[in-house]
């Protein structure tokens, strides 16, 4: 049985989140070694819509309200300010400001998907934006 086959609990999920679900369901977070293997038998299109959120690249906290992730969107939004001003304290050169601003997008387009599945099946109300996103300890 594929992953997009797993039966599919919650019906509130709209229907383009459904392969995503089915997946996080199936094998996990995508850090954890059992979903880091399956991603490696996905096209290269599936792996990017698994683990690139487009919307929260373009939207950052904004995204994150919207789905009613505020806790996550509030922390993500808490660092960028503490980054940004640390690079002004450091008086880094404006010609690198569009490449950190594409750093910061993809941090919250990295975070968005799985955070919005916690958020769903789990009930999840946590503070913390890299759940999930880092390798458990037991490997």
């Amino acid at each position: 049985m594929t992953f997009s086959e797993q039966p599919l609990r919650d019906q509130a999920v709209p229907p383009s989140w459904h392969s995503r679900f089915a997946f996080f369901d199936a094998y996990g977070p995508p850090a954890d070694p059992p979903a880091r293997e399956a991603m490696k038998h996905l096209s290269f299109g599936q792996r990017i819509r698994l683990t690139f959120n487009p919307l929260a690249f373009f939207f950052g906290p904004i995204y994150f309200a919207v789905k009613g992730m505020w806790r996550k969107g509030l922390m993500l939004f808490g660092l960028t300010v503490v980054f940004n001003a640390l690079l002004l304290a450091l008086n880094v050169p404006s010609s690198f400001d569009m490449a950190i601003a594409c750093g910061v997008g993809a941090l919250y387009a990295t975070t968005a998907n799985y955070a919005w599945y916690l958020h769903v099946r789990n009930d999840n109300r946590s503070w913390n934006i890299f759940e999930g996103m880092t390798r458990s300890k037991a490997e």
